[in-house]
């Protein structure tokens, strides 16, 4: 919340992770959009607002950076062309304001003009924010309160033809089930490349005599370039005691597969 002299505005954000998106009956599609590109030549991207309540929406355009904290590995949405893969300055919103129809939906052209002398990754956050409205008024102050919605999606950039695919897969681990936790395997992938990648990961439970009991498979976690984070699988099936391997399979980008096969041992109920 931001406070002026005289007036409190509350700016609500919404989660872009979801195939539509939505903030207090707006909504946004596509959520996420993964395209390459021609570095130097210009293309556009269709996105379509829509209008769930019964008052027409006036909404304008705006871009952020898209990347990470190296520390904490938490999404960070940084001021346009601050982070070393900004394409938040390659965008124009097509028109730049658009009123949304109560009940119905509008579409926007979002106009990206990369530079020539790029390779790899770029990224942006494309959000589209409300004219503020007047809300009700603070109880203990009596001013005014006025509200607005922000609702947005991810634009993920690969130059064609530029991309370099390095990734490292380390520290893999095993943490057998006990009576309160279920099995799971871990690693660390460290994304080297100069673009995003999206690991595929697959876990195989095979029994002493190398057959498979159980098979699970990872969430589809996003990788952005230089980000280096601890993956898991969760295996919830029982195992009874006993000694047994995990075999992991991970696909990435650039056709690479990594197979591991990691031996542990579950330990009999005490």
């Amino acid at each position: 919340m931001r406070i002026s002299s005289s007036i409190y505005r509350l700016l609500f954000a919404i989660s872009l992770l979801a195939p539509l998106a939505h903030a207090q009956g707006i909504g946004i599609s596509p959520a996420v959009i993964n395209q390459k590109f021609k570095p130097g030549q210009s293309f556009s991207v269709d996105i379509t607002l829509s209008n769930t309540t019964n008052t027409p929406m006036l909404m304008h355009g705006l871009t952020s950076d898209l990347w990470f904290d190296g520390k904490t590995n938490e999404r960070t949405l940084p001021s346009p062309g601050s982070t070393p893969r900004s394409a938040a300055n390659w965008v124009e919103f097509v028109p730049k304001q658009v009123m949304v129809p109560a009940q119905s939906r509008a579409l926007v052209k979002v106009v990206v003009t990369p530079q020539r002398a790029v390779s790899g990754g770029y990224y942006t956050a494309l959000f589209f924010e409300s004219v503020p409205e007047l809300a009700g008024t603070a109880p203990d102050t009596k001013q005014s309160i006025f509200m607005n919605f922000r609702i947005g999606s991810f634009l993920l950039l690969t130059a064609e033809g530029t991309e370099s695919f390095k990734v490292d897969i380390s520290d893999y681990k095993v943490v057998p089930p006990d009576a309160s936790h279920t099995m799971s395997a871990e690693f660390t992938v460290d994304n080297q490349s100069n673009t995003h990648i999206f690991p595929r990961v697959q876990l195989a439970v095979l029994n002493n005599k190398k057959k498979v009991v159980g098979k699970a498979d990872g969430d589809w976690i996003r990788f952005m370039p230089s980000q280096k984070k601890v993956f898991a699988v969760n295996y919830p099936g029982d195992l009874p005691a006993g000694n047994y391997d995990a075999l992991l399979t991970i696909v990435h980008e650039g056709g690479k597969i990594v197979t591991r096969d990691i031996p542990f041992t579950v330990e009999a109920a005490r």
